[in-house]
Order: C-alpha cells, then sequence, then structure tokens
C-alpha cells in the first residue's frame, strides 16, 4: 500500500479552478498505477486535499495492489481537515482479516506441490505467506 502527496492527479474531476493546460500528470500517474497493479482505495471526507486560492486539487492519494486488498478488511481513508499544512492529512482505518490454517490439508495429496509452488517465488517470509494466502483462498 501506497499513502501520501503523489503531487500528481489521477483523473480531473480531482481538480477545481486554475489552468486546464497543465494537466499532464494524469496520464503518467494512471500509467503508473497501471504498470504496478494500483488501484486508488478512495476516500471519506473533503474531495480536494490541497488548495492555494482558487485552485483546489486531490494531490494525496491511497493506493494498493490486489494482494493489499485481499488481506484487509474494512478499509477506510480519511482526509481529515487541515490545521496548519497545506495539505489534509490522510488516516487510514483497516482490519487484517484473520488468516485459519486447517491441518486437515496435511492429507491432501496436493498440498505439498501447492506449497513448493506459492512458496518458491524468492519473496522474503512475508511475501510468501501472503502469496500463500491469497493463493489458498482463490
Amino acid at each position: 500500500m501506497l499513502i501520501g502527496d503523489f503531487n500528481a492527479l489521477l483523473n480531473e474531476d480531482e481538480k477545481q479552478g486554475g489552468s486546464t493546460k497543465n494537466n499532464c500528470t494524469f496520464p503518467l500517474f494512471q500509467q503508473f498505477c497501471f504498470d504496478y497493479s494500483l488501484k486508488d482505495i478512495g476516500f471519506q471526507g473533503p474531495k480536494f486535499t490541497w488548495n492555494r486560492g482558487s485552485l483546489f486539487e486531490c494531490l494525496d492519494h491511497a493506493l494498493c495492489n490486489y494482494q493489499w486488498d485481499n488481506l484487509v478488511l474494512n478499509l477506510t481513508i480519511y482526509h481529515i481537515h487541515k490545521i496548519k499544512f497545506d495539505h489534509h492529512p490522510l488516516a487510514i482505518r483497516f482490519v487484517l482479516r484473520h488468516f485459519r490454517f486447517l491441518s486437515s490439508w496435511l492429507s491432501h495429496s496436493d498440498f505439498g506441490r501447492f506449497v513448493n509452488e506459492t512458496w518458491s517465488n524468492g519473496e522474503h517470509l512475508e511475501g510468501s505467506v501472503m502469496s500463500f494466502v491469497v493463493a489458498v483462498k482463490n
């Protein structure tokens, strides 16, 4: 999951006021999200996270990939009202899904092969566990 000030817009409805000529960040940021299979999680609170005069933009985003999306429940991003800084702070609230290992899996004839296929991807332990959990749920 990536969360923070990207100083970029994902689409034109994330901007109000100002010039419409300087919207070159849309395709670049969209391509970045596409290349890394990231989706915008959405938010609650004020639509725009930054403003200067009559220009309002949503420059702050929370992005996640499908593994993160499968791992959490009740994911909510809040745009909190700004107090001192020029950006609205972002807050995240989520609950991790519980994963339970079932001992009966050990008696399945393909379980060893399944573990080897999902575990042998060269990732760190956390990544291997995540790959295994996602594969088991599918």
